[in-house]
C-alpha cells in the first residue's frame, strides 16, 4: 500500500474527469469518477472502494455527496481535499482520541453550524440557544431548535438550503479545528 499524502491525493483528483470529486455511487470500476473515500483508495494503490472499515477512516459519504450535491464541484472538491488529510491517521488514534474528536466535532457542529441554518429559518432564538451550549449535555437547545423547524418545514427546509453551502464551508473549518485541538491534547499541547 503507498502512503496517500495530500499532495499525491490532489495531484490524483487533478486526473479526473474535469479534476473533481463527484457524489453518488460509482460501482463500476470502468467508472472514471471518485467520491472522496474512492480516491484515496485509488491514491493508496488499493482496490477502489469507498468502504470506510476497509480504509480505516471514518465514514465521510454523506459529508462528500452533500457538499458535491449542493456546492459547486471544484468548490466541493477543494474542501473535501481540505479534509481528506485530517483522516488519514484515522486508524492510529486511540478510542479516547476518536471520541475526543467526536465529541468536539459534534459540540462544535451545535455551537458552530446549526446556527448558520436555523438564524437563515428565522429561528435566532433556537440558533442562540444552540450557541451558549458548553456540554453535550445541554444538546436539548438542539432537540428544541429541530422541533421547531419542523413545526415550519417549509420554512426551515428553503432556508437550510440557503444556508446549506456557508453550513458546510463552517462544518470543514470546524473539523479542522477540531483535528488541531485533538492533535494538541494528544502532544500535551494548550487546547
Amino acid at each position: 500500500m503507498t502512503t496517500c499524502t495530500a499532495d499525491r491525493l490532489a495531484a490524483f483528483v487533478s486526473g479526473l474527469p474535469g479534476g473533481v470529486l463527484s457524489y453518488g455511487r460509482h460501482d463500476d470500476d470502468d467508472d472514471p469518477r471518485c467520491c472522496l473515500l474512492e480516491a484515496v483508495s485509488l491514491c493508496e494503490g488499493r482496490p477502489k472502494t469507498d468502504d470506510p472499515g476497509v480504509l480505516w477512516r471514518p465514514d465521510v459519504r454523506p459529508i462528500n455527496d452533500t457538499l458535491l450535491g449542493l456546492l459547486p464541484a471544484a468548490e466541493g472538491t477543494a474542501l473535501l481535499l481540505r479534509l481528506a488529510p485530517l483522516l488519514a491517521d484515522w486508524a492510529t488514534w486511540a478510542p479516547a482520541q476518536r471520541a475526543d474528536f467526536a465529541r468536539r466535532v459534534a459540540l462544535g457542529t451545535l455551537r458552530d453550524v446549526l446556527p448558520l441554518a436555523l438564524r437563515d429559518a428565522g429561528l435566532d432564538a433556537h440558533a442562540a440557544a444552540c450557541q451558549r451550549a458548553e456540554t453535550l449535555e445541554e444538546a436539548g437547545a438542539a432537540r428544541a431548535a429541530a422541533a421547531a423547524a419542523r413545526a415550519d418545514a417549509d420554512a426551515a427546509l428553503a432556508a437550510a438550503a440557503a444556508a446549506g453551502a456557508d453550513a458546510l464551508r463552517a462544518a470543514i473549518a470546524l473539523w479542522e479545528r477540531c483535528h488541531a485541538e485533538v492533535a494538541a491534547a494528544q502532544t500535551g499541547g494548550a487546547e
